[in-house]
């Protein structure tokens, strides 16, 4: 709360800057102010400058790597905490369906040892000669593997709200630092229009355009910085909580993690639900088979208490189901149909994932490639802007030289912001699309 509160007394410092800017001439065309007017227009744009520095760092210093970020909403967002939950609950119900058959005991006394309806004492020990409860047992690991297919869709799912959260803020960051840059460069030029003007070697009118410059990328700064913080506000709450300080540091591209080949199918969540779902039906299937095998249990009882001489038996005792109404051979016949029906849903969503991934990598290969080509322009524009500027100095170009090459910079600029937040889009998408989760998320 009070990192957001400093950034909204910055943002306000900053717009009260950048209007004492507007209202530095006082109404007056900027041609005709005086050459105090014209010095304070100088000092408004540097505090301006300043200001806005001053609010990026603030917001830098919220910012941490994608993959630190990943790690703390996976650890704070209630429904990770949810399916994380489920898990525990999941695994607690397989190992009491893996449990061994309960051993009972029965006891109890009757006042005539002829009208008695129980045990005096008895141990009875139910013993899973047909595997019928490891049946069960098999049913619970399924559920299991359920749970962590849902627990990691989970994370994915945050995982992505994160990537592109921070993709959005850290595109909204170099929009605003070029146009910061943007404003420096307009606020150079004006200085040295300024002073030709005052040497007689440009009409004044070329200063007001050089003014209107400044007013121009002034206003486009304030909105990116309004953008910088509904893109940082955004992140805060896919993060799920108050992003904690740190150094000021400049927004890092998304890495992708190291893939195996083929690995998506022990990680994508779909694939996984599905494989466990197989499994689960496998189990019903069997345990509707087995239910038709007698059970097995062991005893050991004792005589009545009231009778004098005290004698012991062991016995084995063989219950058969004799007649079920073909409950167990439709329960059967439906779980197989329940295989059948998981493992087609399987193929087909495997394929579907494929064309995912490949696609996927398109976007990553297309986009890593427009960047790379968009900063060796960025280079030769910003080259172009400083041969430019000093032919201006000299005389040698005109002002409209000037502001044509500072356009074509702040565009490639623009441009190679818009293709770091595509790179870093695709990037986030060829994720979501393998399965995989950042090193700090797992």
């Amino acid at each position: 709360m009070i990192a957001n509160r400093a950034k909204e007394v910055e943002l306000g410092r900053f717009t009260g800057k950048r209007r004492a800017f507007r209202d530095t001439f006082g109404g007056q065309n900027p041609v005709n102010a005086s050459e105090e007017s014209i010095s304070n227009l100088r000092r408004s744009f540097f505090r301006i400058s300043l200001q806005a520095l001053a609010l990026g760092s603030l917001a830098v210093a919220s910012g941490q790597t994608p993959s630190a970020l990943v790690g703390k909403a996976l650890k704070i967002r209630e429904g990770v905490r949810s399916a994380r939950a489920l898990l525990v609950s999941a695994q607690a119900q397989a190992s009491a369906l893996g449990a061994y058959p309960t051993t009972r005991l029965e006891t109890g006394f009757g006042s005539r040892s002829d009208l008695q309806g129980g045990e005096d004492l008895a141990l009875f020990q139910p013993i899973d000669l047909f595997g019928k409860y490891r049946a069960g047992m098999a049913s619970g690991r399924a559920q299991v593997a359920q749970a962590e297919a849902a627990l990691r869709q989970e994370e994915l799912s945050v995982q992505q709200e994160v990537l592109m959260a921070y993709a959005q803020w850290a595109s909204a960051y170099r929009n605003r630092k070029n146009a910061l840059a943007q404003l420096d460069i307009a606020g150079q030029v004006q200085k040295a229009t300024s002073k030709r003007v005052e040497a007689k070697a440009l009409p004044e009118i070329q200063l007001e355009r050089a003014n209107l410059e400044v007013e121009k990328f002034s206003q486009v700064v304030e909105d990116r910085s309004a953008a910088l913080e509904t893109a940082l506000i955004k992140l805060t709450q896919v993060v799920g909580g108050e992003l904690s300080g740190g150094s000021a540091a400049e927004p890092q591209p998304i890495q992708l993690p190291e893939m195996m080949v083929d690995a998506f199918e022990k990680v994508r969540p779909e694939l996984l639900t599905l494989a466990s779902q197989t499994k689960s039906s496998l189990a019903d299937a069997k345990t509707a088979r087995l239910s038709k095998l007698p059970d097995l249990e062991f005893q050991a009882r004792r005589s009545p208490w009231n009778i004098g001489s005290e004698q012991f038996e062991i016995r084995l005792q063989l219950v058969f189901p004799l007649w079920d109404h073909g409950a167990a051979r439709q329960r059967e016949i439906a779980a197989k149909n329940q295989v059948l029906a998981s493992q087609l849903e399987y193929e087909d969503t495997k394929k579907r994932v494929m064309t995912e991934i490949k696609s996927a990598k398109i976007q990553v290969e297309t986009s890593a490639r427009s960047v790379t080509s968009y900063t060796k322009l960025e280079k030769g524009a910003d080259d172009l802007l400083k041969r430019t500027r000093r032919g201006y100095e000299l005389g040698a170009n005109s002002l409209l030289d000037v502001l044509d090459a500072e356009k074509a910079l702040y565009d490639v600029r623009d441009q190679l912001s818009s293709a770091q937040l595509d790179s870093d889009s695709a990037v986030a998408s060829l994720m979501a699309a393998e399965g995989l989760l950042l090193e700090a998320g797992r």
